[in-house]
């Protein structure tokens, strides 16, 4: 799954193709964020899928995260499926 934001697809591709050669199965599903946050758009997406959520976690600034938020401080706030997280 891949949010557009000027697209990095061939990312996206590289991670399938890499699932896909360890036996897993794999889809890419674009997603328009339509003026929602990061975080929202992917925990939405994944509810209910019977998936695993794969995500890079970054970290700023604790006081910029408090004021602004983000996609990582999002989804560990409000998952409820499994949630693979890596720096």
């Amino acid at each position: 799954m891949s949010i557009e934001e000027g697209g990095k697809d061939e990312t996206a591709a590289a991670m399938a193709d890499y699932w896909t050669r360890a036996g897993l199965r794999v889809e890419i599903v674009k997603l328009a964020l339509e003026g929602r946050q990061v975080g929202e758009v992917l925990l939405e997406a994944a509810t209910g899928k019977g998936s695993l959520l794969v995500m890079g976690a970054y970290g700023r600034w604790r006081w910029r995260e408090w004021v602004f938020g983000g996609a990582t401080h999002t989804v560990l706030r409000h998952m409820t499926g499994p949630v693979l997280m890596t720096h």
